[in-house]
């Protein structure tokens, strides 16, 4: 499955994967305080972004309310599930940086910049990415490892019923 994760701000990273290796992009959405501007700069991004990837499913990092700029980054949220809309694909919310790191590497680790160190030794990332592009990268282990998480309960949940029955 081809996820595609989103770690949207101001300057956004995002990561996919083909054919097991990283693709990521940063992209900035214009000066401070614009965000009328960015949010139009930001659907055009998305919308051909998607377009090109063709994901499966969009994922974005859950804001975690950081007073005034939350509602600008729900804005850039509401983009995101708007181009997914558009183009039938499923969109996945709710994992904050703490969980997606949890989830990624097995352990919590609070500090961005040892997070992104942690990520290049464990992860195959390209050296020219950023820590947005990394965060992306992090939030998509995040996601697929919750797949399988999420496949197996499935799995032995069939499991327990056959055997109730």
């Amino acid at each position: 499955m081809t996820n595609l994760a989103l770690d949207l701000a101001r300057v956004s990273g995002a990561a996919w994967e083909v054919d097991g290796v990283y693709v990521t992009m940063c992209f900035t959405l214009g000066k401070r305080g614009d965000v009328d501007g960015h949010v139009v700069c930001l659907y055009g991004i998305l919308r051909s972004l998607v377009a090109s990837v063709r994901p499966e499913k969009i994922v974005c990092e859950n804001d975690i309310g950081r007073g005034s700029g939350s509602r600008t980054l729900q804005a850039y949220h509401t983009v995101a599930r708007l181009v997914a809309a558009e183009f039938g694909i499923p969109f996945e919310y709710g994992l904050n940086s703490s969980s997606a790191r949890r989830h990624a590497f097995g352990t919590s680790i609070a500090d961005k910049e040892l997070a992104a160190r942690h990520a290049r030794l464990i992860f195959p990332i390209p050296r020219s990415a950023t820590a947005d592009e990394i965060d992306a990268i992090i939030l998509l282990e995040a996601v697929k490892a919750l797949d399988k998480e999420r496949a197996f309960a499935a799995m032995t949940k069939k499991q327990r019923k056959r055997r109730a029955a």
